[in-house]
Formats: structure tokens, C-alpha cells, sequence
């Protein structure tokens, strides 16, 4: 049976029905959550186990307990959203959350072997005639820095291929098909890994793919060195999902939707 086009979901903040545009927003999720869980409870068990031969050495009391995240504070320090909006030509988006950081983990008195989440967040905004701004936020220092890029017009990239059966986006109406593996001989060649909407993988005005699942290796993998000479072993295996959870078409956008950002307004250019 033929897909039939992608039901509106519930609209974001400031969206409303009736227009022609068309919102996506995705979640970072791990394929695996227990692995994750482990990955991390396994880099704060070698500091631990560092701080408490520093702690015997020096003779002062160390209780790992006073260190150890709980599940869900551990989920918090590796998050991702990213929201994409597309309507005629135009096209932005914003994606945010936490990235996890154990370069400031010290198996010393008065270090922390507390790994934190460090936020981010980024901008862009192509408006349709050629120009497009990008914004890269500091989250900490409540800066950033903006970029500027005019008569950028791009040709639009060859549609992603479909293959297999069509397959259902989990908490939305809609439907989407897997790019298939390209073999070369007998090799699979790296290709992305994303499932795209029907009926339509792309966006008729700005040509972008329509992206409801993207699967790729957990970046986390270049992360899983806390200290010198160890290694969480088990990062090797993390897979990331990014996985639709809002799907809105025929939607008109929030106001300033394509619009410099204003909080961003007094950022310095890149040179």
C-alpha cells in the first residue's frame, strides 16, 4: 500500500496550522542506553579507584558515594535536540543540549571525579536568496560569535536514495524509508545512515532531505580517555539515534523563525 503523506503532529511553541512549511525535530537517543550507562559509571569507577590510592597515600578520607551520578543525572550530560524548518526557500536550524566533559575529572584532594555537561548551541538560517547567517553560542559566557555568507546560492544535492519497506517514525503519524547500503563488491561503502520521509524525501523549495532518523557512531568514542593511559572500553560499541519527535506539515513558522537571532544580535562576526 502506498504511504499516505505525513499527518501534522502537534505544532512547536508560536507554530500554527495552515501554512506550507514543514517542522522537524529531533531527539538524540542511544540505541543502547545500558551501554551508555555503563560507559560512563566505568570512567567515574577508574577515578575513583585513582583518588582513593591518592587519598590513602596522603592519609584523608575519600567515599566515592559522594561523587557517584545517579542514572539520570548521568543521561544529562549527553543530550542533543535539533530542530529543522523548511517553508518555500527558507530554511533554519537550531540545535542544542549538553555535551559530556571528563577533562576536568582530577583523582586529587579537592579534584572531582564528577564528569559535567557542558551546553551548546548553534544557529543557521538560509533565507532563500543566497545568503546565509550562522550563530555559535557560548552558553557559559553568555556569548557567541556570528557569521555572515551572501551569494551562496547552491545547487540542490541528488536526492537521498529509498530502499526497503516503509517504516513507521515511533510517537508520530508518519512514515519514512532507510537509505540503503551501497556495496562496492563485496564492501559496504560508509554512506548516511538516515531514514527520510514519505511520500517526499525532500523538501520541494530548498532541496534539503527531509530527515526523520539519522543513526550514526556515538561521538562520545573520541571522548573515553579521562585519564592518561586508561580507556572506557566499552564507548567502542555506542550507536546514536536521532530520532523524530515532531513532525508538523502544513504549518506557518513561529514569528522569526528566519530572522537573526536577537540575543545573538551583538555578537562578533567571524573573520
Amino acid at each position: 500500500m502506498a504511504a499516505c503523506a505525513p499527518e501534522a503532529e502537534s505544532s512547536p511553541i508560536g507554530a500554527q496550522a495552515g501554512g506550507d512549511g514543514i517542522i522537524i525535530v529531533r531527539e538524540k537517543r542511544h540505541e543502547h542506553p545500558d551501554q551508555f550507562l555503563a560507559a560512563v559509571k566505568e570512567i567515574q569507577s577508574r577515578c575513583f579507584e585513582a583518588k582513593a590510592v591518592v587519598a590513602q597515600a596522603q592519609g584523608w578520607t575519600y567515599d566515592p558515594a559522594s561523587e557517584r551520578l545517579s542514572d539520570t543525572e548521568i543521561f544529562q550530560l549527553d543530550t542533543e535536540r535539533t530542530a529543522e524548518y523548511f517553508e518555500g526557500k527558507r530554511y533554519a536550524k537550531v540545535v542544542s543540549g549538553a555535551r559530556m566533559d571528563v577533562s576536568r575529572m582530577e583523582p586529587i584532594r579537592g579534584g572531582s571525579c564528577k564528569p559535567v555537561a557542558v551546553r551548546f548551541k548553534s544557529v543557521e538560517v538560509d533565507d532563500g536568496n543566497c545568503n546565509v547567517f550562522r550563530v555559535q553560542y557560548d552558553v557559559a559566557a553568555k556569548t557567541g560569535q556570528r557569521e555572515i555568507l551572501k551569494n551562496v546560492c547552491a545547487a540542490p544535492g541528488a536526492p537521498p536514495t529509498q530502499g526497503g519497506e516503509p517504516v513507521s517514525v515511533p510517537g508520530t503519524s508518519s512514515q519514512c524509508k532507510w537509505t540503503p547500503k551501497v556495496k562496492l563488491g563485496a564492501v559496504v561503502l560508509p554512506t548516511p545512515n538516515e531514514c527520510t520521509l514519505l511520500p517526499s524525501p525532500v523538501h520541494k523549495g530548498t532541496g534539503r532531505p527531509l530527515v526523520a532518523i539519522r543513526m550514526m557512531p556515538d561521538h562520545l568514542r573520541s571522548a573515553s580517555t579521562p585519564l592518561p593511559g586508561m580507556q572506557a572500553t566499552s564507548m567502542l560499541g555506542l550507536v546514536t539515534i536521532e530520532q523524530a519527535v515532531q513532525i508538523s506539515v502544513g504549518t506557518r513558522m513561529p514569528d522569526g523563525t528566519f530572522d537573526m537571532p536577537a540575543d545573538a544580535a551583538s555578537f562578533p562576526l567571524a573573520h
